[in-house]
């Protein structure tokens, strides 16, 4: 429990939103009467700023080749076979509260405003060439009511598509709701409370229990082997690490790179590193960024996503929630299939104006990332009220809700005999989903469930993996009971620590760092061209003396030395880094792809291939990239000292190709 009183804790919110600004200005006059009257302390601070640059470099690098030898690697498994294998070692108990692999149900939302359907068309498109569409996906979009026709927009799309998910519908977020502000955090947080109030309505509950919500921009595209690895992921866990389940895919801007200036695209590419920088396997605080999964039931559990102004960067804001309402028992689990993005551009483009516009686009976006510092008020809120249990939400009122469920649309499949309405319907083919009586253990005078194995295994597509359907089959029949066992109690979990005093310094990094850096050196160049000539420096540093440590100016002089030799191998590990990320993004965009078996679905046509050595000549504009980062983060958090709100200004993202898909007449909703 805290110690705080009450009255206290009140203004901790009011007070964090502003620590980061704060910090910034009080670090000015420190820089300059540090030296003289604190030596020792602005000594330390120097070498911890340095040092914790240092350490994000080392940790970027290393995460930058673990995705780019993890992209690889993720490509080239066959995840149903993979699911096959390690069932199959799993012990009696385990694997009779493991879910079928096909069971897993993917609601994608897709949360957008005012985008161009074309954006739209072109991300379900890729989503619907991949093996598990049909079976497993539930793409949602997300749409506002503040555009006009945003729902005849979604039903032209849902007639589309009808015939290439599981299941496709939308959810309309209307404005105006108290408390909220205009965003992708609202509009999402509508979006999955409505799916959620769905399925409770209709009394699911095994179906909440076996769902992954993923969430995406218009404009992601992820792979196949995103979902079908969580499918095997996620249906293998132990009943009760599902409920604390998140999964986290790196970012990869690799589809119009190459059409944006140089400066937009080395910021895109410091962004993506960030993001590496923290989802490494083994990393303690594992922070996605725009693309991410958890489940339906963690999702419900801590009251879903916020709708407030503290939570414009719902990625992050929604790690934090789900964080300290685990007590630190959070599962985050690396997905190395890359989630692909578009770098942002302006609305007008072409000639200098274009040029010059897509700078402006960029810094928006810039202003609206950073002000996801508000983040950092509110995880040391948290914090400092020791608030690590989760608050899950009452029963909505009906002002909450949407009248008619839009969500679920699929009407229920009459079966006939071993077949459905869809297997004959000229549609694509599909796996049929297995049922707990296929894996039924069949009594040696029972003959029909043995025909019935048959029958299943013979309506699947040529596509999947003879040898994985055998072993799933052998193995299911072989030690699944006839009644799976439910656990009826609660795990009281310990809290842990380790994962917030990571997610303290990944705060820092992310919103105090650069901004401390900046200050550091430019104040220290300011003093050095107005202050006396400073005396030839050696190469490398002496060690500290007795009479140094004694003397507060030689024991400054000697650590802005030291620290300006730690900026020296900051900037050589920059340039590893770079190379690291173009490995990464070369297996990302070209090299995963031509692993056959057609697990990942298809790609994108457009493709931007960084062609080394020619793209390392991009990191030139390094010093931009920097800009880009700084100075949206200080003319956030100075406004922040004002207000928790910001205008909410959508990106522009090119147009996606028209890949108009053949209305389903069967199942097409009525335009």
């Amino acid at each position: 429990m805290t110690i705080l009183p009450a009255s206290a804790r009140r203004h901790l919110p009011a007070l964090f939103q502003r620590l980061p600004m704060i910090s910034h200005m009080s670090m000015i006059p420190f820089i300059f009467l540090g030296p003289r009257f604190l030596p020792w302390l602005f000594v330390a601070v120097l070498f911890f700023v340095h040092a914790m640059l240092l350490t994000v470099n080392f940790r970027t690098i290393w995460g930058a080749f673990l995705a780019w030898r993890g992209v690889l690697s993720h490509s080239a498994v066959d995840w149903r076979a993979e699911y096959a294998h390690k069932r199959r070692l799993l012990s009696a108990q385990d694997a009779s509260t493991a879910y079928l692999f096909d069971e897993v149900e993917h609601l994608i939302f897709c949360p957008n405003y005012a985008e161009d359907i074309s954006v739209l068309r072109e991300t379900l498109y890729l989503l619907s060439t991949q093996p598990l569409a049909l079976t497993s996906y539930h793409p949602v979009l997300a749409m506002e009511a503040r555009e006009v026709g945003a729902e005849a927009k979604a039903q032209q799309l849902m007639a589309e598509f009808r015939s290439s998910f599981k299941d496709i519908g939308f959810a309309l977020h209307p404005g105006g709701i108290d408390g909220e502000a205009a965003g992708k955090s609202s509009n999402l947080a509508w979006a999955v409370r409505q799916a959620w109030n769905e399925l409770k309505d209709d009394g699911d509950e095994e179906r909440i229990k076996k769902t992954v919500i993923t969430i995406i921009d218009s404009d992601t595209a992820l792979a196949g082997d995103y979902f079908s690895s969580i499918s095997c992921k996620f249906a293998l866990r132990p009943p009760n690490e599902r409920t604390r389940c998140t999964f986290v895919p790196p970012i990869c801007f690799d589809r119009n790179a190459h059409d944006v200036p140089v400066s937009v695209r080395v910021t895109d590419i410091m962004w993506a590193l960030a993001g590496l920088s923290s989802i490494y396997t083994g990393s303690g605080a594992k922070i996605p960024t725009s693309a991410y999964s958890l489940s339906l039931s963690l999702a419900a559990s801590v009251g879903f996503h916020d709708a407030g102004p503290q939570a414009i960067g719902e990625d992050m804001h929604m790690y934090i929630k789900c964080l300290f309402s685990t007590g630190g028992n959070l599962i985050s689990e690396t997905i190395y299939s890359p989630a692909s993005q578009l770098d942002v551009v302006a609305g007008e483009r072409g000639g200098l104006r274009g040029f010059w516009n897509d700078h402006v686009a960029r810094y928006k976006q810039a202003i609206r990332h950073m002000w996801g510092s508000l983040d950092t008020g509110y995880g040391l809120t948290r914090l400092f009220n020791a608030d690590y249990t989760a608050h899950p939400e009452p029963e909505l009122s009906m002002t909450h809700r949407q009248p008619t469920p839009t969500v679920f649309t699929a009407q229920p499949e009459p079966v006939i005999g071993l077949k459905t309405i869809r297997e004959e319907m000229p549609v694509k083919k599909s796996r049929r989903n297995f049922a707990e009586e296929d894996f039924t253990m069949p009594s040696p005078s029972d003959s029909s469930a043995s025909s019935s194995a048959e029958s299943v295994i013979s309506a699947d597509d040529e596509e999947t993996s003879n040898s994985s359907l055998s072993e799933t089959e052998e193995f299911v029949h072989e030690k699944q009971p006839m009644v799976r066992p439910v656990q009826q109690h609660t795990e009281v979990l310990v809290r842990r620590t380790t994962p917030f005093i990571s997610l303290v310094f990944r705060l820092y990094e992310a919103h105090l760092l650069m901004g401390h850096m900046l200050l550091l050196v430019a104040l220290r160049i300011l003093a050095q061209t107005t202050g006396k000539a400073m005396p030839a420096q050696p190469m490398i540093p002496p060690l500290p003396t007795m009479s140094m440590l004694s003397s507060s100016g030689e024991l400054v002089d000697w650590a802005y030395l030291v620290t300006d030799r730690m900026r020296n191998v900051s900037l050589v590990l920059t340039i590893v880094m770079f190379i690291c990320y173009d490995r990464y993004h070369q297996a990302t965009v070209k090299h995963r792809w031509s692993i056959p078996g057609g697990r990942l679905g298809v790609q994108s046509a457009d493709r931007s291939l960084r062609p080394f050595p020619i793209a390392c000549f991009d990191y030139l504009a390094l010093p931009a990239g920097i800009v880009y980062g700084i100075v949206p983060l200080l003319q956030a958090q100075f406004m922040q000292l004002f207000t928790d709100r910001i205008v909410y200004t959508v990106s522009f993202k090119p147009k996606g190709r028209d890949v108009r898909r053949p209305v389903d007449l069967e199942k097409a909703i009525a335009v």
